[in-house]
């Protein structure tokens, strides 16, 4: 995503958003790693849930009302 800056500026521009930096809008290592792990990520919530951690987040939920959020704020169009 390095060489995207320009293309950012453009759409900021184009829909008259929030003037930030690109670097600023995502944590763009976190994705290289989410999104081009060359391993098997496993996870167990058992010790969790034994201790007390019952709440669940609805993942598709909480990317719409963030997805909202940004738009409401002007971040993304």
């Amino acid at each position: 995503m390095a060489d995207k800056a320009p293309l950012w500026d453009a759409l900021v521009s184009k829909h008259d958003l929030k003037p930030c930096r690109f670097d600023e809008v995502v944590a763009w290592p976190f994705g290289d790693y989410v999104f081009n792990t060359t391993w098997d990520v496993m996870s167990n919530l058992t010790k969790s849930r034994q201790h007390g951690f019952h709440d669940v987040v609805d993942s598709e939920e909480m990317f719409v009302d963030l997805l909202t959020r940004f738009r409401e704020a002007r971040i993304v169009p």
